[in-house]
């Protein structure tokens, strides 16, 4: 019986977001914000048995347990990113126990 590893991994580059708000004169102004970089990987080990038509399976997603990462922007407008925002990615860390049994021969 063969023990199997497998590593996902993912990573996020920067993001730029554009979006506008009506000051009180009705002037549009247009404003660039901004999603930092992030990593994610997930671990999981699975194992057969009964000549593989049992697999167990468990493992982590997210072992980074990244939840938000900084968020902001430039512009000085009331709803503008000025420091300290966050924008959500993730739920965190979780982890998972799996089993499957395959029913068919073939």
């Amino acid at each position: 019986m063969i023990f199997r590893i497998n590593i996902y991994y993912k990573y996020s580059d920067k993001i730029k977001k554009y979006f506008s708000s009506v000051d009180d004169l009705g002037n549009v102004e247009v404003y660039e914000s901004y999603v930092s970089d992030y990593h994610i990987m997930d671990l999981t080990f699975t194992y057969p048995f009964m000549q593989g038509n049992l697999l167990l399976s468990f493992g982590l997603k997210n072992i980074f347990d990244n939840k938000s990462v900084d968020a902001g922007g430039s512009g000085g407008g009331a709803h503008t990113g000025s420091g300290g925002e966050s924008s959500l990615v993730a739920y965190g860390r979780t982890y998972f126990f799996k089993l499957n049994y395959n029913l068919s021969k073939y």
